[in-house]
């Protein structure tokens, strides 16, 4: 199944290739010679996770490849993979004994179909942790590699038998044993499996726009109630606007308007300080019809103050013999009128 892996800066290897014999391949050699490297080189395509230390040292990524022929009936290619794949790899393994390192010989052209079964998967591992992975040229996940890979490859060691505590692997040991006699009625509960997914995302969608939609069309139902409960009519959106005007027009008194007083014969102003200055007040309007009617409200005629340029009408009373006059200014519309004649 293995036709040929390729590794580059993994531990103490700098590049090494291994093409398996047919049948039976053993790896001999001293401690160090990198047989320990080799067999973690296969666990990297099998999906396990990567380690950053496996980088050589002063390297920037390690890189290790590997071709692999007849995975389809292994359900080794990730279209086909089904759920019951395991999702990892074998959690230890010696370095004597390994299997999977035969071939059917596809070099040689004598399976056409075996060929068309070919996979190169590709893993790459960055000095900083970071793992890529590529198949037949595309990128992929690491569980598609493993899904691809890991199920054609048994690593056996002496924590091997750990493997049948994962429920995971029930299911694709059971296939493996049964092998051809129920490889039928597998293919077409992998295909309904299959379909029976895609129904069920489909129900999801067609469920959650539907709830969407209600969201909408409750939201437009309350605001409908709540248009219903103003009874709008046709023009008062003008009248409203027009009173708004008026409203806002008519509070500007309150706001432009400002006391000022005579007091011991001296002008106090809360506005603008030149309002008047020294005696200038005595031939204001104001000042003379106050002095006029003693302790009675008088008001002028509407006249444009020569401060804030506003059309204004006085309205003041002599409290006193001095006489102290207490005065303000405010606008005409607050009498309905553009004028008045004083009060005496």
């Amino acid at each position: 199944m293995i036709d040929e892996i390729q590794v580059e800066n993994l531990a103490l290897i700098r590049s090494a290739s291994l093409v398996p014999a047919r049948g039976l391949t053993v790896l001999t050699g001293e401690t160090g010679a990198g047989k320990t490297a080799l067999l973690s080189a296969l666990k990297l395509l099998m999906g396990e996770r990567a380690d950053k230390s496996a980088v050589r040292e002063g390297a920037d990524a390690l890189t290790v490849s590997g071709r692999f022929f007849g995975l389809r009936g292994h359900g080794g290619f990730p279209e086909d993979a089904s759920e019951g794949f395991s999702e990892g790899a074998p959690e230890s393994a010696s370095d004597a004994g390994a299997s999977g390192f035969g071939t059917e010989d596809v070099r040689a052209g004598d399976d056409l179909d075996a060929a068309a079964d070919e996979l190169v998967a590709i893993r790459r591992v960055t000095a900083d942790g970071r793992s890529r992975v590529t198949l037949d040229g595309r990128m992929a996940s690491v569980g598609e590699l493993t899904r691809a890979v890991a199920p054609a490859i048994d690593l056996c060691g002496q924590h091997e038998h750990q493997r049948l505590m994962k429920p995971m692997e029930h299911l694709r040991m059971l296939d493996a044993w049964a092998g051809a006699d129920v490889a039928t009625a597998l293919g077409a509960y992998q295909e309904a499996f299959a379909q029976a997914k895609d129904a069920a995302a489909e129900l999801d969608r067609v469920r959650a726009a539907g709830e969407a939609s209600t969201a909408r069309l409750d939201e437009a139902r309350f605001t409908l109630r709540q248009i219903d409960a103003v009874d709008p009519q046709e023009g008062e959106y003008e009248e409203l606007a027009a009173e708004l005007a008026h409203s806002e027009h008519a509070a500007t008194p309150a706001t432009a308007l400002y006391p000022y007083a005579v007091v011991n014969g001296r002008f106090i102003s809360s506005g603008p300080d030149d309002k008047l200055s020294g005696d200038a007040y005595k031939d204001a309007p104001w000042y003379t019809l106050a002095v006029k009617n003693p302790e009675k409200v008088v008001f002028t005629d509407a006249y444009t103050d020569h401060i804030t340029g506003k059309t204004v009408i006085t309205i003041a009373i002599a409290i006193n013999d001095t006489p102290d006059i207490l005065a303000f200014d405010i606008h005409p519309d607050a009498f309905g009128t553009k004028g008045a004649n004083p009060i005496s």
